[in-house]
């Protein structure tokens, strides 16, 4: 009896945590660069600064840079069909991306990531340069 009302309480902490996290990958949304500027400055957004569960877009004529610490989820650097990509600059900060995430630079079309100053980019699973034969570009310095 004693067991039964264990393994009930703890299957319902169980639901309740899954649907938390359900419930925080609901949340996400896609994030367009809108303007240039820094990653962390809401007017650089179409919806203002990114979260890490956030899916990103930079398409052309933006350049976005990250000068401290950013975490995202998946980010596209020329995801548009009809346009060339925008440019990504790591300026001596550092971008990584959670577990599952992804990126891909000029995946539909080209796109450009610049890495300069001591900064870094942690990729922790899957990223596409140039899919398609678009012009992409990774510069360090």
């Amino acid at each position: 009896m004693m067991r039964n009302r264990m393994m009930n309480r703890v299957n319902r902490m169980g639901l309740a945590v899954l649907c938390g996290m359900v419930a925080g990958l609901a949340g996400a949304a896609t994030v367009v660069g809108a303007n240039d500027g820094n990653w962390d400055t809401a007017a650089t957004w179409n919806t203002g600064v990114p979260t890490a569960i956030d899916k990103i877009n930079i398409n052309q004529g933006v350049t976005v840079t990250v000068n401290n610490t950013q975490v995202t989820y998946t980010l596209a650097i020329g995801d548009s069909v009809a346009t060339d990509g925008g440019t990504l600059v790591v300026d001596g900060g550092n971008l990584s991306f959670t577990d599952t995430g992804w990126c891909g630079i000029g995946y539909n079309t080209g796109g450009h990531l610049e890495i300069t100053g001591n900064g870094a980019v942690s990729f922790a699973a899957r990223v596409d340069l140039g899919v398609e034969n678009k012009h992409t570009t990774l510069t360090t310095q």
